[in-house]
């Protein structure tokens, strides 16, 4: 499915699931390179930029923030021309929908003070992407903080699945934005060419939020493993307690079973048995054994 919005002279074509004849629709109209239109057809295994005589192309991974796919992950590519941008995606994503609605109206290129070109979209889009993932990852700390408020509220049992959770997300945005720090490096030199020196500056901002990502990726990180260790001390106290307790009664249960084994001897003569109080006397027995027990487990702060 091919969208395309216009703003000006730039025009930005975003590719959702292409099929071949797209591919080769763009390719017609846009004088795409064929290396690049086989780039398109399929998944690259990692974030890449590659310059062409007239364009270039990124790949870049991004989480899945909606949660709704068994993916964790999802590819965006970008060929930037000097008057295009072309995004091509095997995956519907609700950060370019955002931003086509921002482009319609104008609100989130009008304020540039240079003439917008293919890299004025293309920077807008990579800052908006850029934003969705710094406040997806504040969204993810404000979770961190129910998670510790739960654990220290005796949820520790609950909240090991939601910690694992958090884990999981974190790993997510840490595997597809690991190489993002490369590309826009390698992007700030190779783009010059094509765009000049503002460029190059546009491309430092872009680092610069995605540094913004990295210390939110880090202060997350340091967060949940703080819990996961607070939650797992509390766990192990907690079953310690448990232990320790069963360890007490079977302690208090063993002497009070001994004595009943004793008496309950088949023997010709017995002590006690004899008399007619013998059950009383027993159960006193008994009962003043596991009272000097309890006792003696208070003293020593056992219970």
């Amino acid at each position: 499915m091919i969208k395309t919005y216009t703003y000006k002279k730039v025009t930005w074509v975003d590719v959702e699931k292409p099929s071949e004849e797209e591919i080769r629709s763009l390719i017609s109209t846009y004088g795409i390179p064929p290396t690049v239109a086989e780039e398109l057809t399929k998944k690259s295994l990692r974030s890449k930029v590659d310059v062409y005589q007239n364009a270039l192309y990124l790949a870049f991974q991004f989480p899945e923030t909606r949660h709704r796919h068994e993916k964790n992950q999802q590819e965006i590519d970008f060929i930037i021309g000097k008057q295009f941008v072309i995004t091509v995606r095997h995956e519907a994503g609700d950060a370019l929908h955002e931003f086509s609605k921002l482009l319609e109206v104008g609100s989130i290129l009008d304020k540039r003070k240079r003439e917008v070109d293919g890299s004025a979209v293309f920077f807008s889009i990579l800052m908006h992407l850029y934003q969705k993932l710094q406040d997806e990852l504040i969204n993810l700390h404000t979770a961190l903080e129910h998670i510790e408020n739960n654990i220290f509220a005796r949820k520790e049992k609950e909240m090991v699945v939601a910690i694992s959770e958090a884990a999981r997300r974190l790993i997510d945005f840490k595997k597809a934005t690991r190489f993002h720090k490369s590309i826009l490096l390698s992007l700030a030199s190779s783009g010059t060419k094509f765009f000049g020196e503002e460029f190059c500056l546009e491309v430092e901002t872009l680092i610069e939020e995605y540094y913004k990502i990295d210390h939110l990726l880090l202060g997350n990180s340091e967060t949940l493993s703080e819990l996961r260790e607070t939650n797992n001390s509390l766990l192990s106290t907690r079953e310690n307690e448990i232990i320790r307790r069963l360890t007490l009664m079977a302690f208090i249960t063993f002497p009070l079973m001994l004595i009943t084994s004793i008496f309950g001897m088949d023997i010709a003569t017995s002590p006690i048995l004899s008399d007619t109080r013998d059950f009383s006397i027993v159960i006193g027995i008994m009962a003043t054994l596991t009272i000097v027990m309890l006792i003696f487990f208070k003293h020593k702060k056992w219970l």
